[in-house]
Parts: C-alpha cells; sequence; structure tokens
C-alpha cells in the first residue's frame, strides 16, 4: 500500500502551566488533590476568535488601563453615575482579573466590559443594578451570536425585580454568575444570589470547605 501523503514529525506539548494561584488550579480538576497546575480552556488564551466571549464585570467599574486587560476592554461602558466606567473602588477591576486577566484570568481571551454600579464606596442601588443589567442585554442584542457573562459579585436583601431582571438576561442568552454573599447566612434571602436562574456561587477553601463567612 502506497502512502498518501510524507508529512515531518512536528513536536507536540501540554498547554498545561504552573498554576499562578491554587484557585486556578482547582477550577480545572474535578478532584482533590491539588496538581499545581492549570490548563487553560480551549481558546482562552491568545489567538483570534471568530465568536468571542463578552465578560460584563457589574460591579464599581473596570480600571480600563490595567496591563492584565490590554486590548481587550470593549469599547462600550455603562455607568450608573454618569462616569466611563472606571474603576475608583478596586473591587470591579479585582473580578475582572480572576474572570478575564492575562495573569489571574480564566478567559484570558475576552472581551471585557465595565458595567459600573457601585460607587468608589462599593454602594449602589437595586435600581442601578437592574439599570445595568438592561444595558447588558441591550448590548448582548447588538453582538448576537458571540457569547456572553455577566458577572455580579455583589448583593443586598431580596429583590425580586432584580431576580426577575437576572431571569431576563438569562432568557437572553447570558450566563448569569453572582456571588452567594459573604455573611454566613442563607443565600436564598439575598438577590441576586436567589435568583434560580443564576450560577449562584459561594466560597471554598483549597480543601474544598466551606468558607466560615461564605453564604
Amino acid at each position: 500500500r502506497y502512502a498518501e501523503f510524507v508529512e515531518a514529525s512536528g513536536s507536540v506539548r501540554s498547554l498545561a502551566e504552573t498554576a499562578r494561584s491554587w484557585g486556578l488550579d482547582r477550577v480545572d480538576q474535578e478532584d482533590l488533590p491539588l496538581d499545581g497546575l492549570y490548563s487553560p480552556p480551549p481558546g482562552s488564551t491568545g489567538g483570534n476568535s471568530t465568536h468571542p466571549t463578552h465578560v460584563y464585570v457589574i460591579d464599581t467599574g473596570v480600571f480600563s488601563a490595567h496591563e492584565d486587560f490590554a486590548a481587550r476592554m470593549g469599547n462600550e461602558s455603562f455607568d450608573a453615575f454618569g462616569g466611563d466606567g472606571n474603576d475608583g473602588h478596586g473591587h470591579g477591576t479585582h473580578c475582572a482579573g480572576t474572570a478575564a486577566g492575562s495573569s489571574y484570568g480564566i478567559a484570558r481571551n475576552s472581551t471585557v466590559h465595565a458595567v459600573r454600579v457601585l460607587d468608589d464606596n462599593g454602594s449602589g442601588s437595586t435600581a442601578g443594578v437592574i439599570e445595568g443589567m438592561s444595558w447588558v442585554a441591550t448590548q448582548v442584542a447588538l453582538h448576537e451570536g458571540e457569547p456572553a457573562v455577566a458577572s455580579l459579585s455583589l448583593g443586598g436583601g431580596f429583590s425580586q425585580a432584580m431576580n426577575d431582571a437576572v431571569q431576563s438576561l438569562v432568557d437572553a442568552g447570558v450566563v448569569v454568575v453572582v456571588a452567594a454573599g459573604n455573611d454566613d447566612s442563607d443565600a436564598c434571602l439575598g438577590s441576586p444570589a436567589s435568583a434560580p436562574a443564576a450560577v449562584t456561587v459561594g466560597s471554598t477553601t483549597s480543601t474544598d470547605a466551606r468558607s466560615g463567612f461564605s453564604n
């Protein structure tokens, strides 16, 4: 039998890297113990994507000039306080770095959008958060066919209106990830943590135990 073609043998390497934090190490494997490595999801690092993921950080804004987001900040931003979406607090930038930063993030090829609904003291209103989510829904419609994730590491008392806004985003095709809260209480008592359609995330330790403060 004749060979169909001849090709030089190339090199193949693992995509795993040394984990820069135990959190990164934990999210890429189902079970303990941690192996000290992190394997980025396919398409999450470098290169061009036909359908880039949009990460909407609904928080205190994002420090857009940070080197970890170089050339990946979306042209559009929202600011409930009339600004430009820039972060004067730090929490939103921290969350954006966890989701999409080039150093410690997971989706390192995604486009980051600042949705500033909390002020420089880290405070805001239910109305402001809902307005920010409504803006995200509008943007998602403009980027039809491109994956979108909304991050809300914030919370307050139970609000049916906010939970409904989460449902509307999910219905629009957005994966909505929210914080369970840090009060060592029932997440079902607050919003958006209690929204049935949200991916509500609590805090755990490196041994998979619930952090003492986590809802």
